[in-house]
């Protein structure tokens, strides 16, 4: 899997914007962080209009995380996996529980 992390300045309120972007590989999965939600939107348009690649919903990270993002890039991989099993879980795997009923 093919990862990305793009330079953002942490914003004075402690937080900035993820979105993840499928790239042109079947895996690939790129992650940009943005100082603003504006910026993370305007994005997101702009690779379904030049490219037609899917992305996420701009994502709220605490600048703490984005900062170690930049600083150890071994977690940008973890956290696009991340974010890979949260995704596959909701879209696949949100279902009701066997629940299994004690016999009278």
């Amino acid at each position: 899997m093919a990862v990305q992390v793009l330079p953002g300045t942490p914003t004075t309120k402690g937080y900035m914007q993820l979105v993840v972007k499928e790239g042109e590989a079947i895996g690939d999965l790129y992650a940009h962080l943005f100082d603003t939600l504006a910026d993370a939107i305007a994005y997101r348009k702009d690779c379904a209009n030049h490219g037609y690649y899917r992305t996420t919903v701009p994502l709220k990270v605490p600048q703490r995380v984005a900062k170690a993002l930049r600083v150890n890039p071994k977690l940008e991989d973890d956290l696009v996996e991340f974010l890979n099993v949260v995704t596959e879980a909701c879209v696949f795997g949100v279902e009701y529980p066997e629940v299994k009923h004690a016999s009278p």
